[in-house]
């Protein structure tokens, strides 16, 4: 009998790291699911609203678009809208630069301005819709990304929201 007991001693004390390796990998694997659950919970509480504004900023889109084609219909064409902004180049004012936006729907008409010292400019017949926009001056050679109306890479929507359309443009020469 005392062998008995002494063999299930040995075995017990032999499992006991094992149980406690075990234990403690339930306990971590416990803890792991706990902190997913959380997650997904905090996921799907969050998720719902989310989705909500998405479908009502889609569903405001879709009714400006409405309204836009509605006043072409009718021939009814919005009030003009001032355009403003500044043209740094190489992390400096771009003073006497010629700006032009060119209609991207060619329902609007070409404006250009041209930039004051703190290279800023001033636009005030511009009707709502996008741009593509080139940046030029003579003495100046620039990418043809900003002075190439047909490979600009500036392209602006401008909005009747706020009425006014503020466009910052930061050129690099190279």
């Amino acid at each position: 009998m005392k062998i008995i007991v002494a063999v299930l001693l040995v075995g017990l004390a032999a499992q006991t790291p094992e149980l406690q390796q075990s234990t403690q990998e339930k306990r971590e694997a416990e803890n792991e699911a706990r902190v997913r659950a959380a997650r997904e919970l905090r996921r799907r509480v969050a998720e719902p609203g989310e989705q909500k504004l998405d479908r009502i900023l889609d569903k405001l889109e879709k009714i400006e678009k409405r309204l836009t084609a509605i006043e072409k219909a009718l021939g009814i064409k919005p009030a003009p809208l001032r355009i403003s902004g500044r043209v740094i180049l190489d992390g400096k004012p771009f003073d006497g630069a010629s700006v032009k936006f060119f209609p991207v729907d060619k329902t609007g008409k070409e404006l250009s301005a041209t930039t004051q010292q703190d290279g800023s400019f001033q636009l005030d017949e511009a009707l709502p819709g996008k741009y593509k926009v080139t940046v030029t001056k003579n003495a100046a050679k620039l990418p043809a990304k900003y002075s190439d109306p047909d490979k600009s890479s500036l392209v602006v929507e401008v909005t009747t929201e706020g009425g006014i359309g503020i466009f910052d443009f930061n050129l690099q020469s190279r």
